[in-house]
């Protein structure tokens, strides 16, 4: 199935599973060159049965113009053979940031599959879940208990409260961004946050005596 994107919302390397790939359209903005020239170069590849045409995946973009051109999400490997044929203005800086991305998404690859496999960290994620579903619930009750409904925004309202207790940041926070220590303290946040709401503190309160409660601490970072 084709997916039709824009050039300016794409990242240089894209995960899927354990697999990377990048976009000709990225390729071509890399190296600076025209985007058709970059198609012509993997036809003679293909041709030539260096790239095997079963390992492309067809896509589309848009192009300046807002017209829909053809191009290929290429696989790791087939990117690294094409690379050198391709020439253009920045060839060696587009091989250089190409190959340091791939780099840099494996790493992240090995690194997410490690927090999968280690039993502490899944426990803390747990933790994380269950106290984020029982502070919700215990918000729609006791707003229910004042004749009040509880809409998607009380909702994200007290997830950002709370990730602005252990952050410093209001929004979302990404458990991939988080380690034990970190995700086990945005679980006792939620948890004393339940105890405030069941007390019905209203939400500038239970701001003010979480951030008693939880000093600012630095989160983790995992560059």
């Amino acid at each position: 199935m084709n997916q039709i994107t824009t050039q300016t919302n794409l990242a240089i390397v894209q995960a899927h599973g354990q697999s990377l790939f990048v976009d000709t359209v990225v390729m071509a903005r890399l190296f600076d060159r025209p985007h058709r020239n970059l198609m012509r170069d993997i036809a003679k590849l293909m041709a030539d049965g260096i790239i095997n045409t079963l390992n492309l995946e067809r896509i589309s973009y848009l192009d300046s113009r807002g017209r829909e051109q053809a191009g290929y999400r290429l696989p790791e490997r087939d990117a690294m053979v094409l690379m050198p044929f391709l020439g253009g203005k920045k060839s060696a800086q587009g091989q250089a940031k190409l190959v340091d991305e791939f780099m840099r998404m494996r790493t992240e690859l090995l690194r997410l599959a490690g927090r999968k496999i280690d039993p502490m960290l899944q426990l803390a994620l747990k933790s994380k879940s269950v106290t984020a579903t029982l502070m919700t619930d215990c918000l729609v009750e006791a707003r229910a208990a004042l004749g009040k409904d509880t809409k998607p925004h009380h909702f994200s309202n007290e997830h950002s409260m709370c990730n602005w207790i252990l952050s410093g940041c209001y929004g979302q926070v990404d458990d991939a961004d988080l380690d034990q220590k970190d995700l086990m303290r945005l679980a006792s946040i939620r948890r004393r946050n339940t105890v405030l709401i069941v007390q019905g503190m209203s939400y500038p309160k239970r701001k003010d005596a979480l951030r008693e409660a939880f000093p600012l601490l630095e989160v983790a970072s995992h560059d």
